[in-house]
């Protein structure tokens, strides 16, 4: 049923993500966190859901970005009828035990079953989970959270036979996007910051999984931690080479009592 897109994004319809925001996280995240978080340094990419195409963009699409993060689930069960599932359809969701991801599957499961679609929760331990999702045999569904959007350039979450391509997508589409991003990140950074926009919006609106409110993270540091401001990851290669910049106040953190 997958690779139905009217029933990929019936399955988005049928969240109420409003709801997951306001109560499961508080109020204490953002609608739309994916494949741009919405912050500053991503403002070249990021398109707001209220500056979303008013009208389908993608072959086969019945529904806009914003339309897949309003809860509308008489639509969902609409669109699964259309494409064949009038009476939904049961799969199996292989995730991680922990309470966390067993909480928020949870969630996911009660919405999903309202419109017909049954959802068989698979736990595993981490050392299981991890081998199937680096080799990308889960057998239906798979509940995670997204990787590699660290580095767009790279299309990692897109790109064939990229492991963190979790949906497996295979679209000539991101093989034009790459052309675009090699033509144009150095010479036309204009065009590759417009090209890798509307490739957030096409990655949005093809739904290949149901993306969900994100929960903002954060970093806490005393005051005599000098020339440090937030950073936890810069990547694979060379990971912990920002460490040598960091130094510790002592006279500060005397007179502060410690």
């Amino acid at each position: 049923p997958f690779k139905d897109i009217r029933v990929r994004q019936a399955l988005n319809m049928a969240i109420d993500k409003e709801t997951y925001l306001k109560s499961y996280l508080a109020g204490d995240g953002a609608m739309v966190g994916y494949p741009y978080p919405p912050n500053k340094a991503w403002a070249k990419f990021y398109t707001p859901l209220e500056e979303m195409p008013k009208t389908p963009q993608l072959p086969g699409s019945v529904a806009t970005v914003p339309e897949l993060f309003k809860y509308n689930p008489e639509r969902a069960k609409q669109l699964l009828k259309e494409a064949g599932y009038p009476n939904g359809f049961k799969a199996k969701v292989q995730m991680q035990n922990s309470t966390t991801a067993v909480d928020q599957m949870s969630i996911i499961k009660d919405y999903l079953s309202k419109v017909g679609v049954e959802l068989t929760l698979a736990t595993m331990e981490t050392g299981a989970y991890n081998a199937m999702d680096v080799a990308q045999t889960h057998e239906e569904m798979w509940f995670g959270s997204a990787r590699g959007v660290w580095a767009p350039h790279e299309q990692l979450t897109t790109k064939r036979a990229s492991y963190s391509n979790d949906a497996i997508i295979d679209d000539p589409y991101y093989e034009e996007v790459a052309k675009s991003i090699a033509r144009d990140i150095i010479k036309s950074p204009a065009n590759y910051f417009k090209t890798m926009k509307a490739e957030g919006v096409y990655e949005l609106e093809s739904a290949w999984a149901v993306w969900m409110p994100v929960g903002y993270t954060y970093a806490v540091w005393w005051p005599w931690v000098e020339n440090y401001y937030g950073i936890n990851w810069t990547g694979w290669a060379n990971t912990v080479d920002w460490y040598k910049g960091i130094w510790i106040n002592q006279d500060l953190k005397k007179s502060m009592g410690y």
